[in-house]
């Protein structure tokens, strides 16, 4: 799917769009001008100008602007703009304005097209569609539990490596989800897989963002599987996490 380029040429569309706006329109405003046109709802002129204001007077006012223009013109795109260019100009405008990725309206508005815009990815079992989707929820601050959601989506529809992108930053956010199974099982089928892309991800998960969990069914592969015991055995060696074959095969690993 050509959609599935997004992350470069999406944001490249957000950034064009200002960028061709703005040259569309050589007049300079002012901060009051810009507030005037607030008040007046002219969102996509105030969008597109809101670097006409000098570094030296980008204080409190005008980074309230910025939420609002942000924010109104975000959602009056909803109604008229494809997906695609929803995504690509949200993405654009959260990279010109990183402040925008903790506003909650914004996230919420651009989160909810992203679920759209998205959800091919798992209908067609593409890993690389997904794990850009992952990217773009951990960078909009989205919360753990749409996440965990999304991982176990990809789970039982993608793959289990294809999992670990959204559990990661999932368990960083809620360490409760450490405890699920879904997110073990996405984990030690990765760490089974030392070359694969997600490897490191899957061992930091299972060694430092839930180093105070046992995953659920972690012994069995610890039995059966020479990668995981080489990727698990020092630390659950050291947290007192296994016993047994399971401790005996870690404590000959170790030497």
């Amino acid at each position: 799917m050509e959609r599935m380029s997004f992350c470069i040429r999406g944001a490249a569309i957000g950034l064009a769009f200002v960028a061709v706006s703005a040259q569309a329109e050589p007049q300079i405003y002012s901060l009051d001008e810009l507030q005037q046109l607030a008040r007046q709802q002219a969102w996509t002129e105030v969008i597109t100008h809101l670097q006409d204001v000098s570094p030296a007077e980008r204080g409190a006012t005008w980074q309230a602007l910025v939420d609002q223009a942000g924010v109104a013109f975000l959602k009056s795109l909803t109604a008229t703009v494809s997906l695609e260019d929803i995504i690509g100009v949200g993405k654009g405008l959260a990279l010109q304005y990183p402040q925008l990725v903790n506003n909650g309206e914004f996230t919420a508005i651009y989160l909810a097209q992203a679920e759209q815009y998205y959800a091919p990815c798992y209908r067609y079992g593409n890993a690389a569609c997904t794990y850009e989707y992952a990217q773009t929820l951990a960078h909009f601050s989205a919360p753990a539990d749409l996440l965990f959601q999304q991982g176990q989506r990809a789970l039982k529809q993608v793959s289990s490596t294809a999992s670990v992108p959204f559990f990661v930053p999932a368990v960083q956010r809620n360490a409760n989800y450490c405890q699920e199974a879904d997110v073990a099982k996405g984990v030690l089928e990765t760490l089974a897989l030392p070359k694969h892309q997600h490897y490191q991800a899957a061992l930091a998960v299972a060694t430092q963002h839930c180093r105070d969990h046992k995953l659920a069914g972690a012994e069995g592969y610890l039995k059966h599987s020479s990668e995981v015991q080489e990727a698990l055995c020092p630390s659950y060696l050291a947290q007192g996490y296994v016993s047994g074959i399971s401790k005996k095969v870690c404590e000959l690993i170790a030497g």
